[in-house]
């Protein structure tokens, strides 16, 4: 038997991987279609995995373009034109790009006995800041009806958190959609906390981009700096890097950018400095959980968060730090914590991800909902 995994943007480590290993389980021969460029660090890239098919992209730099979108196409008719050739039993794809849905959903017509799993880990054009005018707003109207529709013609559908399966319940009337969090392997590495020089430490860790809300974290480090003067860490790099890290100087006594971190231990070093992570997105984007928030209770660290729906619920239900969408009271609720308090919210941190997002976890939840959707693989 043989399957066929799809990403456009190479999230191997992040999902097709674990996706990968299951189907290996099941005893089928797993090929992966990617591309060869890296659109978050604009480079070239090469991959050495067994089977792996790597599709040329049209480079583009703008997230919002004419090129990217046809960067998209042309990867999903390339992506169409392999699946051709390798007849697989088995199609599991990374949406967006909602191209990649689209031509699933033709080869679905021409091999309707295909299995199709749909992995959205994403709600293209939903996650963006839309246009106020209606006229300007059309496109993206088309390009979510795109996915949409193609979704009906899946024999499931993931989703990467509750928000979206609602909002794709919403749209339409398909029954099987469910959530399947993200998983990552389990940390073995220390947490550990201790303030210094009374400081606040606190960290951003990812892109510094469009959706990221930079105004709002400076009014969110001017509130505890009243309390204490406040360390910056940032671990990440991004199209407004510059911008921010000169704002956020002028509120912090201090500024430090490590640029990017793939060592896990070199990560956990930096968050055991630190009191939060900071998860601030602006509040027209429409998401439910980050990648960020994860690498963030991996690394046994709490939030300061404004993201909605999952990732709002589980500060809430499981005291994992603090949402903190209004500032008004932010400095009351800072200045009654004590480093105990933040070391429990460190391991209740760490505890949370090994229950929502463990290798094992991601496994069992994976065999049991496509069970309950009437999958058999």
């Amino acid at each position: 038997m043989k399957a066929v995994c799809v990403s456009n943007f190479n999230y191997y480590d992040r999902r097709i991987k674990y996706m990968q290993a299951y189907l290996e389980s099941k005893d089928y021969e797993v090929h992966y279609i990617t591309g060869d460029y890296d659109t978050m660090n604009r480079q070239m890239y090469t991959l050495t995995l067994p089977r792996v098919i790597q599709l040329p992209l049209i480079q583009y730099k703008k997230n919002i373009s004419f090129e990217r979108i046809y960067s998209h196409y042309h990867f999903a008719k390339a992506m169409y034109e392999q699946l051709l050739k390798l007849k697989p039993d088995v199609i599991y794809a990374m949406v967006p790009p909602n191209f990649v849905s689209y031509f699933i959903r033709k080869y679905k017509k021409k091999y309707p006995k295909t299995i199709i799993l749909f992995d959205v880990f994403d709600m293209w054009p939903e996650t963006y800041p839309l246009p106020t005018k209606p006229l300007l707003r059309l496109p993206f109207k088309l390009w979510q009806h795109l996915r949409t529709k193609s979704l009906n013609y899946a024999d499931a559908v993931l989703s990467e958190c509750q928000m979206f399966e609602h909002h794709l319940k919403s749209l339409q009337s398909h029954q099987r959609i469910h959530t399947l969090y993200p998983c990552q392997l389990s940390s073995h590495h220390h947490i550990d906390y201790t303030e210094k020089d009374n400081k606040w430490s606190v960290c951003y860790l990812g892109s510094i981009n469009n959706i990221i809300d930079i105004e709002h974290i400076y009014r969110l480090l001017g509130e505890m700096a009243k309390i204490k003067p406040v360390h910056l860490h940032i671990i990440g790099n991004g199209e407004k890097i510059e911008e921010f890290i000169q704002k956020m100087q002028t509120i912090c006594v201090a500024v430090r950018h490590h640029g990017n971190v793939y060592c896990d231990e070199e990560k956990q070093h930096i968050f055991n400095q630190c009191a939060f992570g900071i998860n601030v997105l602006k509040s027209s984007v429409f998401i439910g959980l980050t990648l960020k928030t994860i690498d963030y209770l991996k690394g046994g660290l709490p939030l300061l968060n404004t993201v909605q729906g999952d990732t709002k619920h589980m500060v809430e239900t499981h005291q994992i730090g603090i949402n903190v969408c209004q500032l008004d009271t932010l400095a009351n609720t800072l200045s009654s914590l004590t480093p105990e308090n933040i070391m429990t919210m460190k391991k209740q941190s760490r505890y949370v991800f090994e229950q929502y997002f463990s290798e094992d976890n991601y496994m069992k939840q994976l065999d049991m909902l496509l069970t309950q959707m009437g999958v058999q693989l």
